[in-house]
């Protein structure tokens, strides 16, 4: 009910703006120089409730593609800093023995889970999620050896950051 008292209230706001405007003066105007039937003032008074329901609408929806252009712009430069982060902060680490392995792959679990959370929370669509799920998250004592675990883990943090700059370069181009 709120919604309609909030409706009727713009639509009044500029319904009088509208039915004493042009429409009415050119009408009072015309009436005086000859006599108009009674329907073409109902016709006009139809014709200014579309017109004032139409700029009542238009103003909402202008106010709704800015906020959805915020968004849009707010979700390219996160996911960028992430991509970015990913690139600098993981997939470029000097790794030096193989505790720091182990912290770069706890490093890049923190990095998975904002990632997706931060996808989530702007409203990705589906398959940008799954795409970037499609990695998912490893167990480094599978792998042989310190060199073969950096290389791996470097390999998937690459991976995403590649998918995640295509979700980025599709959501710039919509």
């Amino acid at each position: 009910m709120q919604r309609v008292w909030e409706y009727l209230y713009d639509f009044w706001s500029d319904w009088v703006a509208i039915m004493s405007g042009i429409g009415s003066v050119t009408f009072a105007v015309i009436n005086t120089i000859k006599a108009l039937p009674t329907w073409s003032f109902w016709l006009l008074s139809a014709l200014c409730f579309v017109v004032a329901s139409f700029r009542v609408w238009l103003i909402e929806r202008k106010k709704v593609e800015a906020l959805l252009n915020i968004d849009k712009a707010t979700i390219v430069q996160r996911l960028t800093e992430l991509a970015n982060r990913g690139t600098n902060c993981l997939q470029n680490r000097l790794i030096r023995n193989e505790v720091e392995v182990y912290h770069l792959w706890a490093d890049y679990g923190v990095w998975e889970q904002t990632l997706i959370s931060t996808m989530e929370q702007y409203r990705c669509s589906v398959s940008d999620i799954t795409r970037i799920k499609q990695l998912d998250a490893f167990t480094p004592r599978g792998l042989p050896g310190h060199n073969a675990q950096e290389r791996q883990v470097k390999e998937w943090i690459a991976e995403k950051v590649a998918r995640l700059r295509d979700v980025v370069e599709r959501i710039e181009s919509r």
